[in-house]
Formats: structure tokens, C-alpha cells, sequence
């Protein structure tokens, strides 16, 4: 396996390039890609519009169930081009007819009128009146008046003159040399007529026009018929050019060559047939002389000619390889070994229905009323900061008596949440049709989550992690009631539940899950520094003891991790549900995974039976198939998604002292480096369109970070609450941390952004906890000068994280 740090580095985007994404962007754009009209491409509309879930799901339902019907104008348009086109027809032929009609009739009136004023010149003699109709219409006249002309002047029977308009207007001559041909075939039937042949005899033997139509199709009929050459060797000439295929005036070469050859041996003695047979075969002949003939023409033609080959050559075999491409494509399927799902779902189900936390939560939700915060007439303001703030800032805050009214009408609720916390796993199952319907009526319109009929694990979603988010800020805002009212049994049992939560939504194995877990155990973290900043006395020494060890042990102790195993099984899954399987690791791209591809919605795939026309089902089979040809194989994808979830994993369980904020992580470089690679860019379309999406949300959310930064304010809670038991003891705060190891900390936590001790220091007699932070550079607890809003305190770039006295966490 390469390393991939070791790249190449990427080459400079070129102009053309540029051009031609900026292109792409264009209408031409469109029109390339097959939107012969206004088609609207609805998938990047509706990403486009950034809309969330649910009213995509109303928009695309909306529009499938709608049925267009064409308006009155339409039909109306529709019946003037139907019936229109047949009408512009017949009216031009009409048209055209009637202009033919009468361009005939005012030649005719002219003929005649050029005729009746020669009469009184030449009389009734035939031969002058055709001969001045003939100089009269030489402009106008068709070839026909040149071959009348001969023929009248000639001395042929009437029958032979039959044969020679028959043999003319069966010939593929010219029009404008049609006379020329009439005039050798008189000369040639004249010659023979004076050697004594009779008229019937020529008859008989021109009869057969095809058989001796050959003879006249060299562009100068006379090279045959102007020679007295026997008719054995007349037919072998006129074999030999024929299968020359060459152009007319090369044939004509040809055939003068060879009339010379034959007319000399003639001269010589010789008889027909034996130079007919010493000549031999006219089909190698004809090769041979083609060949010379070829390597004659102008090196422009050969060199179009060879291009000509190339391309009809390259044609074949594209077309060829395409086919086997298609029916490989529609025959394969992708084999799916392992059911994620499922397993996920085994796992939950042999937990006993009595430990599951999940039907307690869920009972919990659909009693929960959320009117006071829908109502935004009662808040100054609709942001969702807004009452976000009113849930932190508690008492204090100014829409505190909005959060007490909330609470009132959800103590049913309050009391299942802390039920629920009891239990001592989680026990959500995806394909409960409970839960799908529980999803659906709560959320209005949930269709997607339904797993029942698919083994797709990034199809699964998570809207119940969403949802346990109303039960966590209830649970936040009860904290705060109980710290006002001193209610002690209920601001322990808050805590308990708080934390349990967060352990609960932990147990999904997803990353987003994980980050959930973590954002509420920061809520529990706040909420125990808010209590022993305004009333410790509420926590005894036991519930101290208590809520730390329950911290230290969250998710099994240690630095908290996030589930580093979710990478690889993504990628097995997008494996098996794309390509086929050959037992060996390898497999190509198959249909159904190619709609999966298309559809450029990992949770909604698109069959092909679903698509919505005859061409938009052709163009998915080509497309697809083609597709199946250039990207990588299964056994090539599985090395490249192996590099990069190796530097996953190395990246999330790097610590933070460890890592360069000021650099990309190195999965992004990765794929970066195959995206900007041309071919690397078409071989491995599918892995970058499948993981493109993730790493931008990673490089957001800073996976690593956040655990990191998580685990740093859960020591540093740790660490406070030893502080707290600390000063209870002795009536002092310790000058080090170290004071309190081993009674109170098994060791000094450290700071993760250094790899050093956390910083502590009594500042006016009162303790400070901080971290450096991302400067990495001590400056005594100072909090940050320059901080933007908004911005947690780790990402300043001056001064340091100040972690108790709690100074603006970010959640």
C-alpha cells in the first residue's frame, strides 16, 4: 500500500481548463449534456435551494403527484404544428408545381415562336429545324435535343436509333455527356453496319443493356467502343477498372493502359483468349493496380484517408467495447455480504425491552408540547438564539418566565426523561415500524427513514438524535428552576438524567450521534460549574463524589473517543452496494449502484424502472454503462478508501498537541489530490462524490477538535470539583493542582493542546483553571482580546482558554 502523503503534487490548473468549466456553467453546458431543452435537473434545484428535509420531502412529493395537464393555448399550438407542417407541404408542392407549369408553357410559347419565323427561311427541311431548335434552347434544353440532333443526321435504321436512346437512358452517364455517348454509339454502330453486320444482328446483341453497361461507365465512353477490341477482352477491362474502385478519371487511366496492353498483343498476333488468360486474375490485378494508384494521390488525401481509417477503426472498437460494457452492466448485480443495519438492530434488540431507555424518551417526546416555543408572538425576536440564550442564561435572562411556563406544561414529559435515564442502555432499533411511525407522525412527513426494505447504511438517519434535543434543553431549563427554588432531590435527579442522556445518544456509533453526546454533555458540565458558582451548599460532598465519578467513567473512561470503526463501515457499505463481487475482491460498477451514484442523494437512490422517460432510461444505461468502464475496480477502490480511512483514524485519535491548525487534515489533502489529477479525477468519481460531502462537514464541525476539546472541559470539571471537595476539607484553595493527587485526582489531567499539566493559579485568592489553548503560549489565564463572536474561547489567537471561572463555553 503507497503512502499517500507521498503524492505528486498536483499540476496548475491551465486555461483551458478554466474555460471550460466556466463553459460548463453555460446553457451550451446543458445542451452538451443531453438538455436539449428547458429540462429542469429538479435534484440540483432543490439542493440548490438549501431547504431542509422535510420541505425537500414536501417539494418532490408535491411535483411526482402533480400531473401537468397542457393548457388551451398549448393544444392550440400544438393542433397548428400538427396540421400547419402537412398543409405548408401540400401548399409548396402546389406552389411549385404551378411555376414549373407555367415556366414549361413560356418556353413552349418562345419555341414555337422562334420556329414560325424561321419557316419562310428554311421550309419543312427536318435536319436545319432541329438543328436551330437545338441552337435556340442550348441554355434550357435537356441533353435529349443534342442526342436527337445526332441521331437525325445520322444513317442508322430507326430500330438502331431506338437502341441508342434505350442505351443512353439506361447508361449512368452524365446529362451534359449524354450526346457524347449517343454520338459514339452511332459512330460504333455505323462501323458496324459498313463491315456488314445487319441491324437486327446489333439489336439482338445490345439487347441486353446491363450486360454491356459496363463498357460505358469510365467517363469517356470511347475508350472501348472506339476500339475494335474483342468482347472477351472488353469485359476483362472493364472487370479490372470496376473493382479498382478508383476515382473516374483514374479508371479512365486504367483503362487506357490496359486497352494499350491488349491492343498491342493483338497487333502482335496473339489471340484473344490467351491474353485473356496469360493476364490472370482481375481481382489481383485490380488490387495491385489500386494500391499504386493510392500511393500516387496527394499526401493530403492519404493523410485524411488514414485519419478516415483511424477514426471508423476507433468507432468499431468503442462501440464494441461499449456493448460488452452495457450487457456486463445489466447483468451484473452487487452482492450484499452484510447487512449494517441489521447487525446494528441485533445489537439493540438483545438488550432486554426492560433496559431500553429509547420507549421511555419516545413516550417523552409525544407528550412534549412545544407550543411557548413556537410562538413566536411571545419572544422579542424568532432566532432560535434567542430562546437558546432564555435556556442558558436562566433566571437572569429576560424571557426566563416563557421557560417556567414551558416547564410547567411538560412536568409528564420530565418525569419519563428521568425514568428513561435510569435504564441502562439506549435500545433504539431502526427497522421498528414503532419507531417509523412514531418518526412520521412526529415529524409530519418521514417516509426516507423507513430501513425496512434496505441494507444502506448511509441511508440511515438520525432524527431521533435530532428530536432528544427538545428533552435535553428541558432537562438544561430544570436545572436552572430547581438551583432558583433550591429544590435539591430534583437538581440531582436533573444532573443524573442530563448525563445519562448524553451516554445514551453516544451508544448509536455514529460520528453526528457522537457529537450530540458531546454537546449535552457540555450542557451537564455547565450546568454543575452554574450550580457551584451560585449555591455549592446544594451538592453535598456525596453527590460531589458522585457526579465525578460518573464523569470519569462517561463512555469508559479516559479521553473520549468518537466510534473511528463508522469510516470503514461506510466504505464496506458504499463497497457492496456499488459494485458486484468475484469472490477474488474484486467487481465491477453495477446498475443499481450507478443509480445510486446518479441520483446524488445517498438516501433516496433512484432505480432505473424509475426514471422518467424512454431517453432518460437510455441515457442512464449508456451513461452507466460507460461509467462502469473508466472508473476504478472494487478491488482498487478498497486500497484507496483503506489510505483514507487509516488517515481517519489516525487523525481522530491524534491528540491535539500533536496537530497543525494552520493545515489541512491529511484525509482532505487525499482526496484534494485526486480530485485535482485529471485521471485519478475520472477513475475515482464515485469514492470522491461519496466523500466530498463528508469531509467538507468534517473540516467544519473539526471532528477531532471537538472530542479533543470535549475531554478538556470534562477534566477541567474534574478538576473543579476537586477543587470544590478540596476547599470543604482544609478551608483553602491548593496552591497546585498536585495538592489534590492522589486523594482527590488519580493525576493532573493535561492541558490537550500542549500535552502539559492543565494550568491552575489563584488569582486575588480565587482559583483560575485554563487551557493555553490554540496559541499554545501561557498567558496566565488572561482571556482572549481579539475573539470574533461567536467564536469559542480555544480558537482565539491571543490569551487563554479560561475554563472556571467558566468564562463563555461554547455549546
Amino acid at each position: 500500500m503507497t503512502n499517500p502523503s507521498a503524492s505528486p503534487t498536483p499540476p496548475q490548473r491551465s486555461f483551458l481548463r478554466d474555460w471550460f468549466d466556466r463553459l460548463n456553467t453555460t446553457p451550451l453546458g446543458d445542451l452538451v449534456r443531453g438538455h436539449w431543452t428547458r429540462t429542469l435537473d429538479t435534484r440540483r434545484m432543490i439542493v440548490a435551494a438549501k431547504l431542509p428535509d422535510i420541505v425537500q420531502a414536501a417539494v418532490v412529493r408535491a411535483v411526482e403527484e402533480s400531473q401537468p395537464s397542457l393548457r388551451r393555448r398549448d393544444w392550440f399550438v400544438l393542433a397548428i404544428v400538427f396540421f400547419g407542417a402537412p398543409l405548408l407541404v401540400v401548399a409548396g408542392w402546389v406552389i411549385v408545381r404551378s411555376r414549373r407549369r407555367s415556366r414549361l408553357a413560356a418556353r413552349m410559347a418562345k419555341l414555337l415562336d422562334h420556329l414560325h419565323a424561321l419557316r419562310p427561311t428554311v421550309g419543312d427541311d427536318a435536319a436545319k429545324l432541329v438543328a436551330a431548335i437545338a441552337e435556340f434552347s442550348n441554355r434550357w434544353a435537356k441533353p435529349t435535343a443534342g442526342i436527337e440532333t445526332t441521331l437525325v443526321n445520322s444513317s442508322l435504321p430507326e430500330m438502331l436509333r431506338e437502341t441508342v436512346r434505350q442505351i443512353v437512358a439506361g447508361s449512368r452517364v452524365r446529362p451534359h455527356r449524354a450526346p457524347q455517348l449517343a454520338a459514339i454509339l452511332t459512330r460504333h454502330f455505323t462501323q458496324q453496319i459498313e463491315t456488314g453486320v445487319s441491324a437486327d444482328v446489333l439489336v439482338v446483341q445490345w439487347s441486353d443493356v446491363k450486360q454491356r453497361q459496363p463498357w460505358l461507365a469510365f467517363g469517356e465512353p470511347n475508350l472501348i467502343l472506339g476500339h475494335a477490341l474483342p468482347t472477351e477482352l472488353a469485359i476483362l477491362v472493364t472487370t479490372v477498372v470496376r473493382r479498382t474502385r478508383l476515382w473516374r478519371r483514374e479508371q479512365a487511366d486504367v483503362a487506357r493502359e490496359l486497352l494499350a496492353h491488349f491492343l498491342d498483343g493483338l497487333a502482335a498476333g496473339q489471340p484473344a483468349n490467351r491474353l485473356a488468360t496469360t493476364f490472370g486474375s482481375p481481382g489481383v490485378a485490380a488490387k495491385l493496380i489500386r494500391r499504386s494508384k493510392l500511393r500516387n494521390r496527394p499526401l493530403v488525401w492519404r493523410a485524411a484517408r488514414r485519419t478516415a481509417q483511424s477514426t471508423a477503426l476507433l468507432l468499431v472498437v468503442v462501440i464494441v467495447w461499449w456493448s460488452l460494457l452495457l450487457i456486463r452492466f445489466q447483468f451484473r448485480q452487487p452482492t450484499i455480504t452484510r447487512d449494517f443495519v441489521g447487525e446494528m438492530d441485533q445489537r439493540s434488540l438483545a438488550v432486554p425491552e426492560a433496559d431500553r431507555a429509547w420507549p421511555l424518551y419516545r413516550e417523552a417526546l409525544v407528550k412534549l408540547d412545544l407550543s411557548v416555543l413556537r410562538d413566536s408572538s411571545k419572544w422579542k425576536g424568532t432566532d432560535w438564539h434567542i430562546q437558546h440564550d432564555a435556556f442558558r442564561h436562566g433566571p437572569n435572562g429576560e424571557h426566563w418566565p416563557l421557560v417556567r411556563e414551558h416547564l410547567s406544561r411538560n412536568d409528564v414529559s420530565l418525569q419519563l426523561v428521568r425514568a428513561a435515564a435510569a435504564k441502562p442502555r439506549f435500545g433504539f432499533v431502526f427497522r421498528d415500524r414503532t419507531n417509523t411511525e412514531f418518526l412520521e407522525t412526529y415529524r409530519g412527513s418521514y417516509d426516507r427513514f423507513d430501513a425496512s426494505t434496505r441494507s444502506l447504511l448511509t441511508g440511515v438517519l438520525l432524527p431521533h438524535v435530532q428530536e432528544l434535543r427538545n428533552l435535553q434543553r428541558l432537562l438544561f431549563a430544570d436545572i436552572h428552576r430547581t438551583l432558583a427554588d433550591r429544590d435539591q432531590p430534583a437538581l440531582t435527579a436533573d444532573l443524573r438524567a442530563l448525563l445519562a442522556l448524553a451516554g445514551h445518544v453516544g451508544e448509536l456509533g455514529f460520528v453526528m450521534a457522537d457529537l450530540s453526546s458531546f454537546a449535552y454533555l457540555a450542557s451537564c458540565e455547565m450546568a454543575i460549574f452554574d450550580v457551584l458558582t451560585t449555591a455549592p451548599d446544594l451538592f453535598s460532598d456525596a453527590d460531589l463524589r458522585e457526579l465525578a465519578h460518573r464523569l470519569a467513567v462517561f463512555r469508559g473512561g479516559g479521553p473520549l473517543k468518537i466510534h473511528i470503526d463508522e469510516d470503514r463501515q461506510f466504505a464496506a457499505d458504499f463497497l457492496q452496494q456499488l459494485y458486484s463481487d468475484d469472490g477474488r475482491g474484486g467487481g465491477t460498477l453495477t446498475a443499481p449502484g450507478a443509480a445510486l451514484v446518479l441520483a446524488k442523494n445517498w438516501y433516496d437512490p433512484v432505480r432505473p424502472d424509475q426514471l422518467a422517460s424512454l431517453w432518460g432510461q437510455l441515457r442512464f444505461q449508456l451513461i452507466g454503462s460507460g461509467l462502469s468502464g473508466v472508473v476504478a475496480s472494487r478491488a482498487e477502490m478498497q486500497e484507496v478508501l483503506d489510505q483514507y480511512c487509516a488517515l481517519r483514524s489516525r487523525e481522530q485519535t491524534r491528540p491535539l498537541w500533536e496537530q497543525d491548525f494552520d493545515q489541512d487534515a491529511e484525509s482532505h489533502t487525499f482526496l484534494k489530490r485526486l480530485d485535482e489529477l485529471s485521471f485519478t479525477r475520472l477513475k475515482y468519481k464515485l469514492l470522491l462524490s461519496y466523500l466530498q460531502p463528508q469531509t467538507e462537514l468534517n473540516r467544519v464541525i473539526e471532528i477531532s477538535v471537538t472530542t479533543e476539546t470535549a475531554t478538556l472541559r470534562r477534566d477541567a470539571t474534574l478538576v473543579v470539583i476537586a477543587l470544590e471537595l478540596f476547599h470543604r476539607r482544609h478551608g483553602r484553595w491548593p496552591e497546585a493542582l498536585t495538592e489534590l493527587c492522589p486523594d482527590l485526582l488519580p493525576e493532573v489531567p493535561l492541558d490537550r493542546f500542549d500535552g502539559k499539566p492543565l494550568r491552575y493559579r489563584l488569582v486575588d485568592g480565587q482559583p483560575v483553571v485554563y487551557s493555553v489553548g490554540r496559541n499554545r503560549v501561557d498567558d496566565g489565564g488572561q482571556p482572549p482580546t481579539k475573539r470574533q463572536p461567536g467564536e469559542p474561547g480555544w480558537k482565539a489567537n491571543d490569551g487563554d482558554w479560561r475554563l472556571w471561572p467558566m468564562w463563555e463555553w461554547d455549546l
